[in-house]
C-alpha cells in the first residue's frame, strides 16, 4: 500500500467551482451524506472530477455506484444515432424538423446524465432522473416524444452493436399515459382557426405568407412541406397538387383552390431568380437567395398573427382545421388522403385508392367554410 507523502502542501482548487477538495490523504475529496469520499489523487485532478461525476449521483440517492468506469459514453451512442440520422435526411427520408428533433432530445440526455457517462453503467435511477426534468418542463405530448426519441438512441446502440445488451430504462422512464396526455389537451384552447381570422391574416400578408397561408388551409400542408415543396409539385393549370409527406411518404394529391392558384401566381411575381441547383426547383425562397426554414416560417407568421392582433395560434393550426373541418361531413378516409395520413386498416390494404371527387368534396367543404358562403360541388 502506498502511503501519501503528506508532507507536501495540498494544491489549491484547479478552478473556483470544482466540486472537490484536496484531503491531507492525498486524494481529491468530497463529503457526501455525511461521509467523506475520495475520487483520485492530487496529480489527476481532471481524472477525480470524471470519476466524481459518475459516482455522485449514487452516492447522493445512498447506494454504491457501479465499477464501470470505461466503454462506451452516451456522446459516442449520441454521435453514432445523429450522424445516421442525418443520411437518412440527405436521402430525403426523413425531414429537417425531426433531425432537429432528435437533436433537441440527444442533448438533454447528455446534459442531464454527462456526456462522458458510460453507457453500460446507467440504471433505472439514471432514467427516473432524466424523466422527471423532461416531465417537470413539458407537456406530456412533448414528454412522450422526448422520451420515445431518447429510447430510440439506445435502440440504435445495441441493434447496431455499439454497445452489447440493452440498456436499463426500468418502469420509472415509462412515457406519460394516453390520459395524462387527454385530460392535459382537454384543459388547453381548442387549436382551431376561425374564418374570420384566416381572413384577416390572408388580408394583411405579404405575397409569400399569403401563399403559404392558402396551400396551409387549401391542402394541409405545414412548415416543413413549404421549406421543401417543389415547383413541379404544383400545376397551376389543372388546379392539383402532388406532393408525398415527407413525414410518412404517403402520397398526397389535393385540389387547389382558384384562391390559391391566384395566390401562387403572385407570389411567383415577385419570387426571387436563382440559378443555384439547391434553390432552383423550389417554390418557396428567401428574399436573400436561402431555403426557407420552419423556425424562418413560424417567425414571419408569429410577425403577422400579432401584426393583426390576435392573440393566440401557430402555422400548425392550418394543418389542425383542415382535419376538423374537413371531417364534418365524416368522409374520414379522404381527410387522409389530403393530409398524408397513415392508415393502417385492413380496408387501407385493399383500397387502391381515394376517387379525387372524394378529395374534391373535403376542399371545397374547407373552403366553404372559410369564405361563409355555399360553394357549388
Amino acid at each position: 500500500m502506498t502511503v501519501p507523502n503528506c508532507s507536501k502542501r495540498a494544491p489549491k482548487k484547479p478552478y473556483p467551482e470544482f466540486p472537490l477538495f484536496a484531503h491531507n490523504n492525498g486524494q481529491w475529496t468530497r463529503k457526501v451524506c455525511g461521509k467523506l469520499r475520495s475520487f483520485g489523487p492530487w496529480a489527476d485532478p481532471e481524472a477525480a472530477l470524471k470519476k466524481h461525476n459518475h459516482e455522485y449521483p449514487y452516492l447522493k440517492s445512498g447506494m454504491e455506484p457501479p465499477e464501470v468506469t470505461f466503454g462506451v459514453t452516451i456522446k459516442q451512442v449520441c454521435d453514432s444515432f445523429l450522424a445516421y440520422k442525418e443520411q437518412e435526411q440527405l436521402a430525403g427520408q426523413i425531414g429537417e424538423r425531426h433531425v432537429k428533433d432528435l437533436h433537441a432530445a440527444a442533448l438533454l440526455l447528455a446534459d442531464v446524465i454527462g456526456r462522458e457517462r458510460v453507457v453500460q453503467s446507467l440504471a433505472p435511477q439514471d432514467f427516473h432522473k432524466l424523466r422527471i426534468a423532461i416531465v417537470g418542463k413539458h407537456s406530456p405530448t412533448i414528454a412522450k416524444n422526448l422520451i420515445t426519441r431518447i429510447k430510440s438512441i439506445f435502440g440504435h446502440a445495441v441493434k447496431n452493436q455499439i454497445v452489447d445488451k440493452p440498456v436499463a430504462f426500468g418502469t420509472m422512464f415509462d412515457p406519460p399515459s394516453r390520459d395524462q396526455i387527454r385530460k392535459h389537451r382537454n384543459r388547453k384552447p381548442k387549436q382551431l382557426w376561425e374564418p374570420e381570422q384566416v381572413r384577416q391574416l390572408l388580408e394583411a400578408a405579404t405575397p409569400t405568407l399569403r401563399a403559404m397561408i392558402y396551400l396551409g388551409i387549401n391542402c394541409g400542408v405545414d412548415c416543413s412541406d413549404l421549406c421543401n415543396l417543389p415547383k413541379t409539385a404544383i400545376n397551376l393549370k389543372s388546379g392539383w397538387l402532388d406532393y408525398p409527406r415527407a413525414k410518412t411518404g404517403i402520397e398526397r394529391r389535393v385540389k387547389l383552390w382558384p384562391e390559391t392558384i391566384k395566390a401562387v401566381r403572385g407570389y411567383l411575381e415577385v419570387r426571387p431568380e436563382t440559378e443555384s441547383r439547391q434553390l432552383s426547383p423550389l417554390l418557396f425562397v428567401t428574399v436573400h437567395l436561402n431555403q426557407w426554414t420552419t423556425n424562418a416560417i413560424v417567425h414571419e407568421f408569429a410577425k403577422l398573427r400579432d401584426h393583426c392582433e390576435i392573440e393566440l395560434g401557430s402555422f400548425i393550426w392550418f394543418r389542425k382545421t383542415v382535419q376538423t373541418i374537413g371531417e364534418n361531413e365524416g368522409d374520414t378516409i379522404a381527410v387522409k388522403a389530403v393530409m398524408g395520413h397513415v392508415d393502417d386498416s385492413i380496408s387501407s390494404h385493399y383500397r387502391q385508392g381515394v376517387d379525387p371527387k372524394r378529395v374534391v368534396r373535403v376542399t371545397e367543404i374547407v373552403r366553404s367554410w372559410l369564405l361563409g358562403e355555399e360553394v357549388t360541388r
